[in-house]
């Protein structure tokens, strides 16, 4: 049985630090392209191609309204392998799988909030804890400012069980 032992919201960027690895890179690139565009950036701005060593670990996700739901437009290949299934073209209330509503819940963080988001999970078992996921949320804006779409980073960390 897996249990999650522990998860945070880390309050950026006062928080950035406790990031490592490709996710850290994707949320710096994200704070330069914000600065050269005075704001948050749009999709084209961005460019998902200047974070191709992420993109095993990228998703794109479009933000719809009335209602507001949230559109996999893109999913990296770690999330395809580990979930054993592509979900790109679905949304998100649609896809039957663990801590989705807290996924939805950062989503709209997110939006609400028009800043990134990163989150640290620990998941285990017995106690004894195996995985460590390690995430960024970045908004991105259309021509009218409004969040038209979210670029997420997650990776994973395995522990190592000593003998």
């Amino acid at each position: 049985m897996i249990l999650r032992m522990g998860s945070e919201r880390l309050d950026l960027p006062a928080e950035i630090a406790r990031m490592h690895g490709i996710p850290r890179r994707v949320y710096e690139h994200w704070c330069r392209v914000a600065a050269l565009e005075d704001g948050i950036p749009t999709l084209e701005a961005f460019q998902l191609k200047a974070v191709a060593y992420a993109d095993p670990y990228i998703s794109l996700v479009g933000v719809e309204e009335d209602p507001r739901r949230y559109r996999m437009l893109r999913v990296g290949e770690d999330l395809i392998s580990h979930y054993g299934a592509d979900f790109s073209g679905k949304c998100l209330d649609e896809l039957d799988v663990r801590n989705i509503n807290a996924i939805i819940e950062l989503d709209n963080d997110i939006v609400a909030t028009r800043t990134p988001i990163a989150a640290l999970v620990t998941i285990g078992l017995l106690g004894i804890p195996i995985i460590r996921l390690n995430g960024i949320g970045v908004p991105l804006v259309d021509e009218t400012g409004r969040i038209s779409h979210i670029v997420a980073c997650t990776t994973r960390e395995m522990f190592g069980f000593g003998v």
